[in-house]
């Protein structure tokens, strides 16, 4: 009897295992917050948590994070949290700060729509602790408290360096906020790539600063959304600004900007990569060489040159790079501890993390096997075809790894040297 064929899995997406949602489910005050706690702790693990147009208020949320800092919290690694719209104030701020402090998982913080007063003690408090974490997104925007105040406060202390994309949009916010905004985004402090400040008041003379500043200061801002900004600006603002030509004027500059910084940041991140295949080559020399591979009539090795010289040859390979980028990547090729480890046979922490939807039913691949023909081929990003859940997404393990080696180098974005 011929043996009937394996039936596939079903496509079940890894990311809803991990993710607790309750948008929109009346939850409100510590009752609300206890159902919640309740469903996490139903799960072995829990990424994601989705809790936004509910009215869990300060109470709610302070019981929450209570749980989030305990031991028993502390086990599930959230990567999101979305409190968007839940009628948050300060205190709640506070319960938030302490759980963000020095946290290495939290990626996406979602605040949208509450009521943030934004004193300085309380902004303080909490700048401090995204500073420490490895926070990448932090939405603030249409906060009912007084926008300008908190966004100044947040503008004039914030110092991370992984924070990439900040929003503040329908915050009321005025141009008594430009001089902070345009301090930060031209600071060495700043390492966003994206920042939303739709559908304020900062008027086109504000977004003129702005735009000026990313034009001579910045050059990690690749998107920048400024829209329905226009009106109600300061009172010296001519007629003339408020033609559509004037504002067509600053859209363009502001683009041509944003390509600029675009533009180099490929060059840096393709730059820096090139540079390290070489400097390893040349660096990280064993410390005796064979004496069958010494031929005197051969022309000399970059080796035998002086140090100072070699690097300033392998800096032509990545003339895009300040000499500090290269001096961090010199010291990394340099160091035999920054080798990736050597494994005969593959192991969960090698390669992305397989796609269930499309692994085969039997065999190696169906307990997270991969080709390792693909990870050796010149040139490959090492991701099964077909098997990685996608480039740039969480499950692509190896995307990852160069991104945080790009971050830690500092080599994500352009560096201009006067």
């Amino acid at each position: 009897m011929t043996p009937l064929p394996s039936k596939a899995p079903n496509s079940v997406s890894l990311s809803s295992r991990k993710h607790v949602s309750f948008s929109a489910e009346g939850l409100s005050s510590v009752e609300g917050a206890r159902t919640v706690i309740e469903t996490i702790e139903s799960r072995k693990q829990v990424t994601k948590l989705s809790l936004s147009h509910n009215d869990l208020a300060d109470e709610g949320c302070i019981e929450l994070f209570s749980y989030l800092c305990s031991p028993e919290g502390r086990k599930h690694q959230l990567t999101e949290i979305n409190l968007v719209h839940n009628h948050l104030g300060d205190r709640s701020l506070l319960a938030i700060s302490e759980y963000l402090r020095n946290n290495r998982q939290l990626k996406e913080l979602w605040l949208q729509a509450n009521a943030f007063s934004g004193a300085r003690d309380v902004v303080a408090t909490f700048v401090d602790a995204v500073n420490s974490s490895q926070l990448r997104t932090l939405t603030l925007s249409s906060n009912c408290g007084d926008g300008n105040v908190l966004v100044s406060h947040l503008m004039d202390m914030l110092d991370s360096t992984t924070l990439g994309d900040i929003q503040i949009s329908g915050a009321d916010l005025t141009q008594v906020v430009i001089p902070h905004i345009v301090n930060y985004i031209s600071s060495p402090r700043s390492r966003l790539h994206t920042i939303r400040a739709n559908g304020n008041k900062l008027g086109i003379r504000g977004v003129r600063e702005i735009v000026q500043a990313v034009e001579r200061h910045n050059y990690s801002l690749t998107k920048v959304d400024l829209l329905a900004n226009w009106t109600e600006g300061s009172e010296t603002e001519s007629d003339e600004d408020h033609t559509m030509e004037a504002r067509k004027r600053v859209t363009e500059r502001l683009n041509i900007a944003l390509k600029r910084n675009d533009r180099l940041k490929k060059e840096t991140t393709k730059g820096a990569f090139a540079l390290l295949r070489h400097a390893r080559a040349v660096l990280l020399r064993t410390a005796v060489v064979h004496p069958a591979v010494q031929q005197t009539d051969s022309p000399t090795p970059i080796s035998r040159l002086p140090m100072e010289l070699q690097l300033h040859i392998l800096s032509f390979i990545a003339p895009t790079l300040s000499t500090t980028q290269r001096l961090r990547i010199f010291h990394f090729a340099a160091t035999p501890l920054t080798l990736p480890r050597l494994s005969l046979t593959p192991t969960a922490d090698a390669g992305c993390i397989p796609d269930p939807a499309s692994v085969s039913p039997v065999g190696p691949a169906a307990f997270g096997g991969f080709n390792m023909a693909a990870v050796t081929k010149a040139g490959h990003s090492g991701c099964p075809s077909g098997k990685c859940m996608g480039s740039g997404s969480l499950m692509c393990r190896r995307e990852a790894e160069r991104l945080k080696w790009l971050e830690e180098m500092g080599c994500d974005s352009y560096e201009h040297e006067p």
